[in-house]
């Protein structure tokens, strides 16, 4: 079971579905099931300009955001040049949840589907395994199409 560690707020934002590209200075030819790992560092729940520009871009942000916790999954379906993102439709919100600058990658996420009870997990940098414990806690939320995603039972 790979994931993806993603600070907050921007693993929130995907969570709550209103962010599907995540954007990195590296590419990755993973396809397929990812859990979506909200990393342990809330330095940037702390910044109040970028807290406040994202709710000026219409996106909506719980005040009790979780760190250090899977806390949903998703399909990879791609991941391309963000120049070949800047021209497509992606909308204010997605433009303001993620850097599309020059020479990076966005990372095509779909049927993202939050966890109903953040698995606490220590993250690492890039793709990394979820231990097995943890795996059988998300497992454990998931039904049966996705648990078979996930390459089938704990």
């Amino acid at each position: 079971m790979k994931a993806l560690s993603v600070m907050q707020p921007w693993a929130q934002l995907i969570a709550s579905r209103q962010k599907t590209i995540e954007t990195r200075s590296w590419m990755t030819l993973w396809r397929g099931p990812l859990v979506i790992h909200a990393s342990q560092s809330p330095r940037f729940l702390k910044d109040r300009e970028l807290l406040e520009s994202l709710r000026r871009n219409g996106l909506a942000l719980d005040d009790g955001q979780v760190v250090g916790a899977a806390v949903a999954v998703a399909m990879v379906a791609d991941c391309r040049r963000t120049e070949a993102l800047v021209g497509t439709p992606l909308g204010r919100k997605e433009h303001a949840a993620g850097n599309f600058s020059a020479r990076r990658w966005g990372i095509i996420l779909e049927s993202v589907r939050p966890l109903i009870t953040p698995v606490p997990v220590k993250g690492a940098l890039g793709l990394w395994m979820v231990p097995p414990a943890a795996r059988a806690e998300i497992l454990a939320q998931l039904d049966a199409r996705w648990q078979s995603r996930f390459g089938g039972g704990a």
